[in-house]
């Protein structure tokens, strides 16, 4: 769902893989990564990957965080990822839902069934903009 242009970061603001900025947008907390490769509802430019998605969690609301540590994805929220899919994930601490930013947000262990909604990207110049987000899913709780 297209939305007002806002701007959300520079590029040079996310220098490396898994950067992370988080924003409002729409009323939305949302979050904006920097990530090793292409994804569905993503934007690459100049050779770097985006993905922004709504920190709203599917499954009742609570605000998911970028979980970067292996061990706390395993301990925390009971989910231990396949072999090369260990990278960073979107956890919500509530109720231990986990989604996956290199499968577009896909929820992929816990309660939520439904992905996170993408936010809308694009470059102007050196500068990163929110321009819609995806509606929200019904609660999946």
């Amino acid at each position: 769902m297209a939305g007002p242009a806002a701007r959300i970061a520079a590029r040079s603001d996310l220098a490396g893989a898994w950067d992370e900025r988080t924003f409002s947008y729409g009323g939305r907390p949302c979050t904006l990564l920097r990530l090793p490769g292409p994804v569905a509802g993503g934007l690459s430019v100049g050779g770097a990957h985006y993905a922004a998605f709504s920190r709203v969690c599917t499954h009742l609301g609570c605000s998911v965080n970028l979980v970067r540590d292996q061990e706390v994805l395993a301990f925390a929220f009971n989910y231990r990822p396949p072999q090369g899919e260990r990278h960073p994930q979107l956890g919500c601490p509530c109720h231990y839902s986990v989604f996956d930013p290199l499968r577009a947000g896909e929820a992929v262990f816990g309660k939520a069934a439904s992905p996170l909604p993408r936010v809308r990207l694009e470059a102007r110049e050196g500068d990163l903009y929110a321009t819609g987000i995806e509606p929200a899913p019904e609660f999946s709780g």
